[in-house]
């Protein structure tokens, strides 16, 4: 049978506009007019107690689209509110996710931190760091299983995450979660979202068990001195980026001797930064962050 592929097109006040293919979802850029409390065209949400948002332009949130115009904001409740709740969203798919193939999941994720919102006389405010959880769901709001869940999502401009997915059952729609926890509140926006089926020649090449360190501590004391990623092929690019997605560091034959400097080898200050990890000969892309901490 022959994959179906589709553009993504949208009339707008402004005219026809013409996105990018994709094989498994037809909005996958999230597009739609604004709305507030209403889900994007193509994705629809089963729990009709707390909607999704089409950004930018609601309660704070200005952070320009990283594809297209528009984009997905998910937020998630906990017990700072009188009803805790995550929103989520599903989509039908194009092509059916099938069981023990292998398919890499590239989405582009932030969090404002800028979302608030007034329960009665108090204003609570959405800046605890969320987490995605992507889900797998068999038919129309049925029941769903955990494909991936991401790391915490602290960047608050766009950073692609790239992870591979091999589904355990056939699925026919994907679902979007911000992730639960009780004691947060929090608000995720999502955009350009991609599922490519992965050949085994593309397997192939991208199974590398890689070990990331995710704490720094650059105080020449022998322990976690460098950003270490264990069985590193040669010649593979990373990339070091501070919160406000600014370029600090660069290495096209990276071989494990950042020890958490700028440009000019200066040692950074304490706190988060981001990466990104391109392995050569392969499709595959790595991204996180990792914590520096000065004792």
């Amino acid at each position: 049978m022959k994959n179906r592929i589709f553009s993504l097109i949208i009339l707008t006040q402004f005219g026809i506009q013409v996105y990018a293919q994709s094989n498994f979802l037809l909005n996958f850029s999230f597009e739609d007019e604004l709305h507030f409390g209403i889900s994007p065209v193509e994705w629809t949400t089963c729990e009709k107690k707390s909607t999704p948002d089409v950004q930018p332009g609601h309660v704070g949130v200005t952070l320009a689209a990283s594809h297209g115009d528009t984009y997905l904001g998910l937020v998630m409740r906990g017990s700072k509110h009188p009803k805790p709740k995550s929103e989520s969203v599903q989509a039908e798919l194009l092509k059916m996710l099938e069981k023990d193939k292998t398919y890499k999941f590239e989405i582009d994720l932030a969090a404002p931190g800028a979302y608030e919102e007034r329960c009665g006389r108090k204003i609570i405010e959405y800046k605890d760091i969320p987490k995605l959880k992507i889900l797998g769901v068999r038919n129309d709001c049925s029941q769903t299983d955990l494909l991936y869940e991401t790391q915490l999502v602290e960047n608050k401009d766009w950073l692609t995450y790239s992870f591979e997915v091999t589904p355990q059952s056939d699925y026919n729609y994907i679902k979007l979660e911000n992730s639960f926890d009780d004691k947060k509140a929090s608000y995720i926006i999502c955009d350009n979202f991609h599922i490519t089926e992965l050949t085994s020649n593309e397997k192939k090449t991208q199974e590398i068990d890689l070990f990331i360190t995710n704490v720094l501590t650059p105080n020449n004391d022998g322990k976690n001195d460098f950003f270490v990623i264990e069985n590193l092929p040669k010649y593979s690019e990373l990339a070091i980026f501070n919160k406000n997605h600014h370029l600090i560091y660069e290495n096209n034959n990276y071989k494990n001797n950042w020890g958490g400097t700028d440009k000019n080898g200066k040692i950074l200050t304490s706190g988060t930064y981001f990466y990104k990890l391109n392995i050569p000969n392969s499709d595959k892309n790595y991204s996180g962050f990792v914590v520096i901490k000065k004792k």
